[in-house]
């Protein structure tokens, strides 16, 4: 794959984009986070399709780390409306689990991310039984789809198989107004997947039509 000189690299954006978040206000992270928690319930009848509205839906999503968008207020909302949500383990090989999250579970430190993790029962993605939506953390998502992560490489293998054994769940991510860029922002590997949205806080940006709704 050829570089484009012009594009910076991914260190440099990502040191970039964790230094703007350093520097944003716990009151402006506060608002934009209560923001996507109510964008999300809004778009569920678009990603998942018009027909479940009432069903009971399988949402893989994260519990966010500051200075990142927090999740606590979303999660909690998907629950309140009896939706089953779960989040990631960080398992060796840079591979993810997953686990039942509902308020008030019990988490540790996970041993190999700055993250918590809920006690329990650890289930990888080819033994989950329904899975209906995954929203997904990063530093930046481009117009054309592609996610910045961190750089532990977890989620890279995730979406991986996720678009091999269930090509037809969802995807999404969630950041800040300003994270959500112009395609060609960052160095585009080839085996980064795309993702199928982005929530903004307020707003969905969709990239085609949800595969869950075709």
């Amino acid at each position: 794959m050829n570089i484009d000189p012009a594009v910076p690299s991914k260190i440099q954006v990502r040191a970039d984009l964790r230094a703007r978040r350093r520097h944003r206000a716990p009151e402006a992270r506060e608002a934009l986070s209560r923001r996507l928690a109510e964008a999300v319930p809004e778009q569920l009848p678009r990603l998942t399709g018009p027909n479940r509205t009432e069903e009971s839906l399988v949402i893989a999503a994260y519990l966010g780390v500051p200075p990142e968008p927090s999740t606590e207020e979303l999660l909690q909302t998907l629950t309140g409306l009896g939706h089953t949500v779960i989040v990631p383990i960080c398992e060796p090989d840079y591979r993810l689990s997953w686990s039942r999250w509902w308020p008030g579970v019990p988490l540790v430190k996970s041993p190999r991310a700055p993250v918590m993790e809920p006690e329990g029962t650890r289930t990888p993605l080819e033994q989950l039984a329904a899975l209906d939506l995954v929203l997904v953390p990063g530093l930046a998502v481009d117009a054309a789809g592609y996610r910045l992560g961190q750089g532990g490489g977890y989620y890279d293998r995730f979406l991986a198989e996720l678009s091999i054994e269930r090509p037809r769940v969802p995807t999404a991510g969630m950041v800040y107004p300003d994270e959500f860029v112009a395609a060609g922002s960052f160095p585009v590997e080839l085996h980064d997947v795309p993702l199928h949205g982005v929530f903004t806080p307020g707003a969905y940006h969709g990239f085609g039509t949800p595969p869950a709704s075709v």
